[in-house]
């Protein structure tokens, strides 16, 4: 549970609000085109009468990015939009959709190779305009309070041969919604080895290090986890779901001593969003962990290599994590200090790829999303 406040970077209460000039030399070509996209009016230098100010430029903006729910009714009734956002996702859905159906990556169209490279590429350029004109990336203030109470039920039982089966759900309550139940993993563990089906773990999900880089009460939108990039998307591999039916596989999960290994598979004929197959091998020396894992999944964005390590020095820790996402690659530090009850940690991500032979340093959060994990760092 928590209550944070999230200050804008629109003008204050009392603050005089002046127009800015927003297409101007020091955006890019694809900048400007997202604010016209936006509807925002170009400044007048010379009496600002005919610019829109900061506060409705951010306004335009945000929801250009964002979308908006519908307004009004009749006459007056405004539809809603998805924004920028909602168009990545939709050629996501629609590339995935494709892959199903045929097999394969359609070559033109939505979900192809092109359209989604447009869609990330409009989303970036409008962020960093956004970011251009307020000096930040720009929010609305507003105070939210956080909240969740998850009640887990476990039922198991043990063999005389000493194999032992079990089951596991979840009921979940969080802010502003009445409490709901997770799918079922049920499992079997004989001594090291177990094996679970239906609301699965996941093996991305449950590797040593993923969600080290996270940050914050609700982790500040996530984009610290170097296996969520914009282009390649967020969330993009099999996880237990709290709220719902999860990934519906198998998995395979083995300990021994040191060493720790994760296998998971999904499928579409199961009621999986992919076709998924991942896994990851850790081994743990004193205090320090280093695992490497990989997926394999029927739609080629969601293709992912990562390694993690951590450990500490004292009171001080350490960690690294990199993933190539798909030809993406994002690498992420992560520290901590302990000074007696208090924690205080800090991230540090760089997103890169490769474009016409050019390395590019990119923005490591283009977008974020709004998933509620259920197990895990996020509890």
């Amino acid at each position: 549970m928590g209550l944070q406040h999230v200050e804008g970077t629109a003008a204050k209460a009392g603050t005089a609000l002046t127009p800015t000039t927003v297409v101007g030399s020091t955006l890019t070509a694809a900048q400007k085109a997202q604010l016209t996209a936006a509807g925002i009016t170009a400044a007048s230098t010379a009496t600002g009468s005919t610019a829109d100010t900061i506060v409705k430029q951010i306004g335009l903006l945000d929801t250009h990015i964002n979308g908006a729910a519908a307004t009004g009714a009749g006459a007056t009734y405004v539809p809603a939009t998805t924004g920028l956002v909602g168009a990545l996702a939709a050629q996501q859905a629609a590339r995935a959709a494709a892959i199903a159906a045929n097999g394969v990556a359609p070559a033109s169209g939505a979900g192809s190779d092109a359209d989604l490279k447009v869609a990330a590429d409009a989303l970036a350029a409008a962020q960093s305009a956004l970011a251009a004109i307020s000096g930040s990336a720009a929010v609305a203030s507003k105070t939210v309070l956080e909240k969740r109470m998850t009640v887990t039920i476990d039922a198991s039982t043990e063999t005389t041969s000493g194999l032992t089966f079990g089951a596991s759900m979840n009921l979940r309550a969080n802010e502003g919604a009445a409490a709901v139940t997770s799918g079922a993993r049920v499992y079997m563990k004989a001594g090291n080895l177990e094996v679970g089906v239906g609301n699965i773990y996941g093996a991305i999900e449950w590797m040593p290090g993923v969600y080290s880089p996270s940050l914050g009460l609700t982790g500040l939108g996530w984009g610290g986890l170097v296996t969520n990039t914009a282009a390649k998307g967020y969330w993009a591999w099999d996880a237990y779901s709290s709220s719902g039916n999860g990934a519906e596989g198998v998995e395979v999960m083995y300990s021994a001593g040191a060493f720790s290994a994760h296998l998971s598979y999904s499928d579409t004929d199961m009621g999986s969003a992919a076709n998924r197959t991942a896994g990851y091998v850790a081994y743990t020396m004193g205090d320090w962990t280093v695992a490497l894992g990989a997926q394999d999944s029927t739609v080629n964005t969601e293709d992912k290599t990562v390694l993690t390590v951590g450990g500490k020095v004292g009171d001080f820790g350490v960690g690294l994590a990199y993933a190539d996402n798909d030809g993406e690659s994002k690498l992420a530090l992560n520290g901590s200090a302990t000074f007696g009850a208090v924690t205080v940690s800090v991230v540090s991500r760089m997103l890169w790829k490769f474009l016409g032979g050019a390395l590019r340093a990119c923005e490591g959060s283009a977008f974020q999303a709004a998933r509620s994990r259920g197990m895990g760092s996020m509890g």
